[in-house]
């Protein structure tokens, strides 16, 4: 990204105060307990009139995300403190926003500016490698762990940001365990562990699964102790009680991720759920996932684990048998003629 993009007024006369002293620290001129510093305001508001005379909101003024970063990075060179909070919150931090913008040249700005990688917000404890993990910004992320990021930090469910790498890409997975990641992580106090998270991610790419289960296949049939507050007590899993991770998503409907778990060894007879009462078939169908539980239960009778009455109860041999007893039913003269004849050629013998 150049800087030969217009850069507008404000960028002009921003360059122009600093040269003659300003303080780069200093508040905006906002009420008190809402004043922003400059850095923030920088990054928030690009302060530029576009065309139309409207500001432009998410720093896209001056033509261009060129003259957000431009005005940043005047202020970075003029010793602004990038780890100063605004006034609003103290989560109201420069690096955060630059995430929350997914503006990958904006964070690197900030990194060399010496931004702190391990601050934590205080709703929620998400640190700036939890963002970027979570919005899927591969670069930010890189630049993060090589600046020094704890890779394991927890945030306040005990996640660390590999927990929210199920919906990809497996480049950042990369990363993160390049870096230490641990893929054995659990969450202290609900015994949740990343393919638990996994499971439960409405939009988990195949090749995360995969992933964790060659990595830690232990992790299949792992349930949370029942003395801890479960996974599902949250209610973005909502699982009963002890759950594997089958559990987790066949409560949630998760359909291809429930087939992949099983076609990588997790067991479908496992109860889990309060009193250990479901399987992974017996919780889909309980929630109305109905689809879900058929293609299941079709798995699981054509195992050789299974018993003669589950094969009879599935849907597919029980179309079987009557398609079969139909045909015996309409050829039942032949057949008559034919067992008369075998019982005749017996007895003559």
């Amino acid at each position: 990204m150049t800087m030969a993009e217009p850069r507008g007024r404000v960028s002009d006369m921003l360059e122009a105060i600093l040269a003659a002293g300003a303080n780069p620290n200093a508040w905006s001129d906002e009420p008190a307990g809402k004043r922003r510093t400059l850095l923030q305001l920088a990054i928030e508001e690009s302060g530029v009139v576009n065309k139309g005379g409207s500001s432009s909101w998410g720093g896209l003024g001056d033509l261009h995300r060129g003259g957000r970063l431009h005005n940043v990075q005047l202020l970075l060179d003029a010793k602004a403190d990038p780890n100063k909070a605004s006034e609003p919150s103290p989560d109201h931090l420069p690096l955060l926003t630059a995430l929350q913008l997914e503006d990958d040249v904006l964070v690197r700005a900030l990194l060399l500016a010496k931004a702190d990688p391990n601050i934590k917000r205080t709703d929620g404890g998400d640190t700036p490698l939890h963002l970027a993990v979570r919005s899927q910004l591969y670069k930010s992320c890189e630049m993060l762990l090589r600046a020094g990021t704890d890779v394991d930090a927890e945030d306040a469910r005990g996640r660390s940001p590999l927990h929210y790498a199920g919906a990809g890409p497996m480049t950042i997975i990369n990363s993160l365990t390049a870096f230490g990641a641990d893929p054995l992580h659990t969450a202290p106090r609900s015994g949740e562990t990343i393919l638990h998270t996994f499971a439960a991610c409405e939009n988990a790419i195949p090749d995360t699964i995969d992933w964790i289960a060659l990595k830690a296949p232990q992790l299949l049939s792992s349930q949370p102790p029942p003395t801890n507050r479960s996974v599902s007590s949250h209610p973005n899993c909502g699982s009963p009680a002890v759950v594997t991770p089958l559990h987790v998503a066949a409560k949630r409907g998760h359909f291809s991720t429930c087939l992949r778990l099983v076609d990588r060894g997790a067991d479908l007879n496992q109860r889990g759920g309060r009193n250990l009462r479901h399987t992974a078939i017996t919780l889909a169908d309980k929630r109305g996932h109905h689809e879900l539980a058929k293609a299941l239960y079709h798995r699981k009778t054509m195992m050789c684990t299974a018993t003669w009455s589950e094969w009879l109860r599935n849907p597919t041999i029980q179309t079987t048998i009557a398609f079969i007893a139909v045909m015996l039913w309409l050829n039942r003269a032949l057949l008559y003629d034919l067992c008369l004849d075998i019982a005749t050629w017996w007895y003559l013998l």
